[in-house]
C-alpha cells in the first residue's frame, strides 16, 4: 500500500495494529478518497471527545524539527502568551536562530481587556531577546475571537518570498486551531481539516496544505512540554486547568505567614514581609482558597483531595522557595502567575514534583 498520511493529525495510515497511531479499518479505507482518510485516533478525538496518550516522544520531535528548520523557509512560532514562559522553548529558539521568524502570541482574549497591545508586544519581544531570539515581527492574536487572522495572513505574504511556511510551536498553544481558522478566513474551507484537542499531541508529524499560491504551509508536531502541568496531572483536570474565557484577576492582601491554595494543585505561601499585595491570574475555574500558612501545611498536598475535586492522590510534590527583591511574577507552569506587587517579599510555592515553577518581570505593570 502506498504512504497515506491522516489529514487530522499526519500520521501513516496503517490497517493492521488499532494499538498504534495512524490506525484505520480496510473497509474505511475502501470508502475514502486516499486525500481525505482520517485515522481512528483522529475520528474518537473529533467526534467523541475521547482522551488519549498518543503522545509523541521528544527524540522524535527534535528529529523532525532538526529537518525542517535546515530548510530556507519562513517559521511562524506561535506561542501562549498566557502561559509564555513555558511554550518559548530554549532548545526551539536555538533551532530557528538565524532563521526568518514571525512570533505569534495566541490567546490574548485570556489577558485582561485594559492592556495595551503595543506594551505586551514590547514584553514578548524583550523576552524572546533574552533567550537570544531576533525575529522579524510579532503578533498578538486571538484565534478562538478571530483577532488579526487577516493580519497574519498579510505577514506571511510579506515575508516568505515565496518560501514555505512552517507553523511551529508546543502543544496546546493553538497551531491547529490557528492554521484551521486561517483556511477559514481565506475562504478555503468550511470546517476544520486538522484535528484539535485539548489533549497535548494531536499532531503527530508534518501536515502539508497547499495555502498559498506559490508555496506550502505546512502545520508540524507540538513539543510537549515535560514541566507543564499539563503533563503530570491526569486529563480529567485539563479543562478544569485550562483557561477558556477572559481571566479574572484575584486580589489578595496577605500577611507573613498566610497562604492561597490553588485548585488543590498548587500552595502559594507568604512567609515573610510586611502586609502585601498578589494578584492571581488562573482559569476561572480554579478555586482559590485562603488558609494560615500552618493549616496550609496541614491540608496540602495530604488532604487536598478532600478539599478539591481533583485526580492527584498518587503524585509527589515538591516546593521552591523565592526571595523578591522587586515586582515580579511567579508562573506555575502551565496553570497560570502570582503577581507580587511589593518588595523584599519571601514567598514559597508547592506544587506537583516536575512543574516548572520560575519568577519573571512582570506581564502587567
Amino acid at each position: 500500500m502506498e504512504e497515506i498520511k491522516c489529514i487530522g493529525c499526519g500520521a501513516t495510515i496503517q490497517t493492521t495494529d488499532p494499538n498504534k497511531v495512524g490506525y484505520v479499518t480496510e473497509a474505511v479505507l475502501e470508502k475514502e478518497s486516499l486525500t481525505n482518510v482520517v485515522c481512528m485516533r483522529c475520528h474518537k478525538i473529533k467526534n467523541y471527545n475521547l482522551i488519549t496518550k498518543n503522545e509523541l516522544s521528544t527524540e522524535e520531535y527534535y528529529k523532525i524539527l532538526k529537518r525542517i528548520t535546515k530548510k530556507d523557509a519562513l517559521f511562524v512560532y506561535v506561542l501562549d502568551i498566557f502561559n509564555l514562559s513555558s511554550t518559548l522553548n530554549q532548545a526551539v529558539v536555538d533551532l530557528i536562530s538565524g532563521k526568518d521568524v514571525i512570533l505569534v502570541a495566541n490567546k490574548m482574549d485570556l489577558l485582561p481587556k485594559s492592556l495595551k497591545e503595543g506594551k505586551l508586544s514590547l514584553w514578548v519581544r524583550h523576552q524572546a531577546k533574552v533567550m537570544g531570539l531576533k525575529v522579524k515581527d510579532i503578533l498578538l492574536i486571538s484565534v478562538h475571537k478571530k483577532h488579526h487572522i487577516d493580519e497574519l495572513v498579510e505577514m506571511m505574504d510579506r515575508y516568505r518570498k515565496g518560501r514555505n511556511v512552517y507553523i511551529l510551536g508546543s502543544t496546546n498553544v493553538g497551531k491547529s486551531s490557528l492554521i484551521n481558522q486561517l483556511l477559514r478566513s481565506e475562504g478555503m474551507l468550511d470546517y476544520d481539516l486538522i484535528t484539535t484537542s485539548i489533549i497535548p499531541a494531536t499532531t503527530l508529524n508534518l501536515i502539508e496544505i497547499p495555502f498559498f499560491e506559490k508555496g506550502i504551509l505546512y502545520d508540524t508536531p507540538g513539543l510537549v512540554n515535560d514541566d507543564n502541568i499539563l503533563s503530570l496531572v491526569d486529563a480529567k483536570d485539563f479543562k478544569t486547568i485550562m483557561p477558556k474565557t477572559e481571566v479574572r484577576p484575584g486580589v489578595y492582601q496577605l500577611n507573613k505567614e498566610q497562604s492561597l491554595l490553588i485548585g488543590g494543585f498548587a500552595c502559594f505561601n507568604y512567609l515573610e514581609g510586611e502586609r502585601n499585595s498578589f494578584i492571581t491570574y488562573f482559569a476561572n475555574t480554579l478555586e482559590i482558597k485562603r488558609s494560615k500558612y500552618e493549616r496550609a501545611v496541614e491540608i496540602f498536598p495530604k488532604k487536598i483531595n478532600e478539599m478539591f475535586k481533583v485526580n492527584t492522590k498518587d503524585l509527589e510534590y515538591e516546593t521552591t522557595v523565592f526571595e523578591i527583591t522587586k515586582p515580579q511574577d511567579i508562573v506555575i507552569s502551565g496553570l497560570g502567575f502570582i503577581a507580587v506587587k511589593n518588595a523584599p517579599a519571601k514567598v514559597s510555592v508547592t506544587t506537583i514534583k516536575g512543574c516548572g515553577v520560575i519568577v519573571r518581570d512582570p506581564i502587567i505593570g
